[in-house]
């Protein structure tokens, strides 16, 4: 049984962190460990540790906080709370951890079988263990989880995996992780504690597992910043009168207190590719049946694939092939699509109508231009070139490779925005599904939502969205 603690945390030259860990044993002792942790940067720190144990004295948990000392050993600073876990003796945990500053957060967490408050946490042969503090609840609410894998929902609201509330605030989920591949994004969403109605996603950034491998009997504990809530209303108000106030814009101090600045037109349209300028399910369908079909595994409706685009070819092709199939078919079949889509994306894609005008329209006034797309850059840059060439001279597609992730991260935009050599103040994101919405959010851009592309009105609306055009004519008389 092994404990590998992971945190993020900056230290000043000449300052370590270390971990104070108590174990806890089934003969009542508590012996304490006082342990130097390693860095190679500075900012993540590590400590492996293996607990003894004996059939006499059974390891049962352990109680832990960091501190921060510097080179003699001086204590200058510890967290405000400790943390608590009931440790099964057939597993090794995984703790990536964050600083704990709130004194709200000492809740004691439960990660083995054993009742916690009645109930009981289950570990699989890999698991995932989502562990969130969410003390701003409103009464009915209730914690979900959301991810970029379909095994998380995949972005999609509806398909949220529900957390299960331990004690006080905190809430919990375990994931059988034996066939998923890190790292994989998620945030937090809350939802009606009865209905099960989606209420809203968490604010800020997504949340991710790290590319720690997995390996069988391992747990990883994925316990860091509480539930992030929306600021309050008069903080987002500061927020905007400094804006305006960089931009050189006026603000009016209207008779009922409220500000007003006035309207401006953007500068900067970020759009997605597939369902918002290009229509290019054909060219999806045709490749991804082909695909299966060299796999002697079934194929899918135009209707079908239409629900299963919008986070990435990847993606893409895990919504497609049956459930359980193995990760080496999951492979031939991915292998073979890029193969097929890349000599035969543009056989049936076309713009949508009026997107060239209103392209047009859009340069002529000197706006910037630009493409973000979740499918392969290759395929970006290349649709892009062919369709869209004379406007934008920005493409941006998956290339995780380098460091770029993918949608809903905000990793595209901001390598657009750099590309484009702005800072996206008088900037809009143009897109047609819930993952463009989450994408704006993220990168913190007003969201257009089309309504000529993939999804209904109603599902955009069900995943946040609160601007919409129905011709690309309209985005020619936005304001932002």
């Amino acid at each position: 049984m092994k404990l590998l603690l992971n945190i993020r945390y900056r230290t000043s030259w000449g300052q370590c962190l270390s971990a104070v860990l108590t174990w806890h044993y089934s003969d009542g002792s508590r012996p304490p460990q006082f342990l130097p942790m390693s860095s190679d940067d500075g900012q993540l720190w590590t400590l492996t540790v293996e607990p003894a144990t004996s059939r006499s004295r059974r390891l049962e948990g352990c109680t832990y906080y960091y501190i921060v000392t510097d080179n003699r050993g001086t204590e200058l600073r510890r967290e405000s709370a400790d943390r608590h876990y009931r440790l099964a003796a057939d597993h090794s945990y995984v703790m990536n951890d964050c600083w704990l500053e709130d004194s709200e957060l000492t809740a004691l967490a439960a990660v083995q079988t054993a009742p916690v408050s009645g109930r009981q946490v289950p570990l699989f042969q890999r698991t995932l263990l989502f562990m969130v503090e969410a003390p701003a609840l409103k009464p009915g609410e209730a914690v979900g989880l959301l991810g970029s894998h379909p095994a998380l929902g995949a972005w999609h609201t509806g398909s949220y995996l529900r957390m299960e509330q331990v004690e006080g605030s905190l809430w919990q989920l375990s994931v059988d992780a034996y066939q998923l591949t890190l790292p994989i994004e998620y945030k937090y969403v809350v939802v009606k504690r009865k209905s099960g109605d989606f209420v809203r996603w968490e604010d800020g950034y997504n949340r991710t597992t790290g590319s720690q491998p997995l390996t069988d009997g391992d747990v990883l504990v994925l316990r860091g910043e509480a539930l992030r809530m929306p600021e309050p209303p008069m903080a987002r108000l500061q927020q905007l009168v400094n804006w305006a106030q960089e931009q050189g814009l006026r603000v009016v101090l209207m008779p009922n207190g409220s500000v007003k600045v006035p309207a401006a037109e953007p500068r900067t349209f970020i759009f997605d590719l597939d369902g918002t300028l290009l229509d290019t399910l054909q060219d999806l369908m045709l490749a991804t049946n082909h695909a299966l079909q060299a796999n002697g595994l079934p194929v899918h409706s135009i209707d079908e694939i239409r629900q299963m685009v919008g986070n990435g070819v990847r993606c893409l092709i895990e919504r497609a092939v049956p459930a359980g199939t193995d990760k080496a078919l999951t492979d031939r079949v991915y292998a073979d699509f890029a193969r097929h889509y890349m000599l035969h994306s543009e056989d049936n894609t076309r713009p949508y109508p009026g997107i060239d005008d209103m392209l047009e329209r859009l340069s002529a006034r000197g706006c910037r231009l630009a493409v973000v797309s979740n499918k392969m850059h290759q395929a970006t840059e290349q649709l892009v070139s062919h369709f869209f060439g004379r406007w934008i001279k920005v493409a941006v597609g998956e290339d995780e490779q380098h460091g770029i992730r993918r949608k809903p991260a905000p990793d595209m935009v901001n390598e657009a925005l750099r590309r484009l050599d702005t800072d996206g103040a008088q900037a809009v994101y143009v897109g047609d599904s819930e993952v463009d919405v989450l994408t704006a959010q993220n990168s913190g851009l007003r969201c257009v939502s089309v309504l000529w592309g993939f999804r209904t009105r109603q599902r955009l609306t069900q995943s946040g969205a609160t601007c919409f055009v129905e011709t690309p004519s309209d985005l020619e008389n936005l304001t932002i």
